[in-house]
């Protein structure tokens, strides 16, 4: 109980979601704690939640288990008995609480004795088999002849239980503390098919991928999945489904056979008729439309980059026919230009933002050549060159922002 009450204060003092302790009554062994509420297997039965009711329940339950497992306090017996939920009276959903820390550790209040846990099947192997170490490891301490069997109702002398002091117990050093905790609530749901079998149904999920997990990393990304899913069901939807209205004007008909149909249809066959003409004449012009926008896109990128080719080209051409000497501001434009360059490289081939990168990298490129143009112009090279390289720097520069939008 000492070992319980250490850990609630520690996550009352940091707001976790648990019940507040009012009073300690060490001589009679009892924690006097605030009103929780009802706990969810009860409440499951006497209320009979809804879908939505019972989906953010069980996703504050979840979040619960996560709040005070980043708080480096694992949970190892995660059951519907062990969480309470408040009924809102203020117009705010319910609150649900974590209770019953005697079956906890954390790093930062070591334990004393074997957790009071029976070793079952439906436990995580790693927590099974680190109870089952204790438990033999208790035995064997005080010289009493084990159980033959570890997942079987066992008789524990109550007088060596109070009064053994042990360090280094098994339960403690758990490899996945997150992957135990997943497997725990996975299990509470799918033991009880009864009271979540909406949500067993719907969501696309497969609860099983909770269980038996080998790595924290993925046991924690499954878990905020399933909580984010669960507070945003997309199970139901609350409006009033409707169907689609279309005015005479925009149905398109195949032949004069189709319009004949339409005059003779019920009106209930006469809606569905013209959403399908709507949808079959829609989705043919979206394609019509789309093929040449696609086409157009491809070519502004290619002519942009062919724009910024020709540009470099006859920069080059320039510079080897004059002989003209690269000043610090060539250097400049040539630097800016293998940096727009490699940007946009990278960004095309690795980035997740590929066209809105790519074009920040064409820009600084176009900027580069800029820098360029100004040296080409102070150095008084031929007047046309200038022309044809301004000319491929705006065209390239005007692609570059229309292939953007």
């Amino acid at each position: 109980m000492l070992h319980e009450q250490q850990i609630l204060d520690y996550l009352n003092q940091r707001n976790a979601p648990v019940p507040k302790v009012k009073l300690s009554h060490m001589d009679d062994s009892y924690l006097e704690m605030t009103h929780g509420g009802m706990n969810l297997s009860t409440w499951i039965q006497t209320t009979q939640p809804g879908f939505i009711a019972s989906s953010h329940a069980l996703a504050q339950a979840i979040e619960a288990v996560l709040d005070v497992a980043r708080l480096w306090v694992w949970h190892v017996d995660i059951a519907l008995r062990n969480f309470v939920i408040q009924e809102a009276n203020d117009g705010f959903s319910p609150k649900v609480l974590l209770i019953d820390f005697s079956n906890s550790f954390s790093p930062r209040f070591p334990l004393q004795k074997p957790l009071w846990m029976l070793p079952t099947s439906l436990q995580h192997p790693q927590l099974r088999q680190s109870l089952i170490l204790d438990w033999q490891a208790f035995y064997a301490r005080h010289l009493i002849p084990p159980p033959e069997r570890w997942d079987q109702i066992f008789e524990v002398p109550m007088t060596l239980y109070q009064e053994d002091w042990s360090t280094g117990l098994n339960v403690e050093s758990l490899q996945n503390p997150w992957c135990v905790i997943s497997h725990g609530i996975g299990q509470m749901i799918l033991q009880d098919k009864s009271g979540w079998r909406e949500i067993l149904q719907s969501h696309s999920y497969n609860w099983t991928e909770l269980l038996d997990l080998d790595d924290d990393s993925l046991a924690k990304e499954r878990l905020q999945f399933c909580m984010e899913r669960l507070r945003k069901p997309s199970h139901f939807d609350s409006s009033t489904p409707r169907p689609l209205m279309s005015t005479p004007t925009s149905i398109q008909v195949e032949s004069h056979d189709e319009l004949q149909q339409i005059n003779h249809l019920t009106s209930h066959d006469e809606l569905q008729l013209i959403s399908d003409v709507n949808q079959r004449s829609s989705t043919q012009h979206a394609l019509s439309q789309n093929m040449p926008k696609v086409w157009w896109h491809e070519l502004r990128v290619m002519f942009s980059i062919a724009l910024v080719v020709a540009g470099w080209v006859m920069f080059d051409v320039i510079y080897t026919i004059f002989w003209y000497p690269l000043s610090w501001l060539s250097w400049t434009g040539i630097g800016f230009a293998l940096v727009g360059t490699i940007w946009a490289l990278w960004v095309f081939f690795f980035s997740d933002k590929r066209k809105r990168s790519w074009v920040y990298g064409i820009w600084i490129h176009e900027f580069s050549l800029s820098l360029l143009l100004i040296d080409a112009w102070l150095l008084h090279m031929p007047v046309l060159f200038l022309v044809l390289i301004f000319a491929c720097l705006i065209v390239s520069s005007v692609l570059a922002w229309t292939f953007k939008s």
